[in-house]
């Protein structure tokens, strides 16, 4: 049988992907999640990669606060929230429970869903979120400084989307092209 990246999924990527890892740089590097106060002390080019306030749903809103709401927003990826039972929720773990069982009931009933899955991995750094539409290991951070927030630099990957997302995309199809050789 031939190698597809799904296999290379499953023996390079998969057993190293973790839902959370403190003082570990995934390079996510997408778009960025910015709080309104937080404007004057962000780079430009961080400036540039945000999404704009006016633009973010309920969960992008918190996104800035925490790693916990940071990882959220790859799980609410696509799904209907509304703000008031979002904002209701008084715990990270109570929004996480919540935006997990919106998730799997999407999924399963959804393969499209899962197929146009555009956010895979987070970063959260010193009130920085940060998304990404591909996901890498990256590497750990030597030297871990404290943020504004006291929390290190912390990444993780939505596992279960993207577990979902490969089996979603299935085998490749053979499209071998005969070479030609010229007369």
């Amino acid at each position: 049988s031939l190698i597809q990246y799904r296999h290379l999924y499953h023996q390079f990527f998969e057993p190293y992907m973790a839902y959370y890892r403190k003082n570990w740089d995934n390079l996510s590097s997408g778009t960025c999640y910015v709080g309104p106060d937080d404007q004057d002390r962000v780079s430009d080019w961080i400036k540039s990669q945000q999404k704009p306030e006016s633009e973010k749903n309920i969960v992008e809103k918190y996104a800035h606060r925490s790693a916990a709401a940071c990882a959220k927003v790859c799980e609410a990826e696509g799904l209907d929230i509304a703000d008031s039972d979002f904002s209701s929720l008084l715990t990270e773990t109570s929004r996480g429970k919540f935006v997990r069982a919106k998730y799997e009931e999407k999924a399963q009933r959804n393969t499209l869903f899962k197929l146009n899955r555009r956010c895979f991995q987070w970063k959260y750094d010193n009130g920085v979120c940060f998304t990404s539409p591909t996901f890498t290991l990256g590497g750990p951070i030597q030297e871990a400084e404290e943020g504004k927030h006291g929390e290190v630099v912390t990444s993780g990957w939505f596992v279960k989307g993207i577990a979902d997302w490969v089996d979603a995309m299935g085998n490749c199809a053979l499209d071998w092209t005969e070479p030609v050789t010229p007369h």
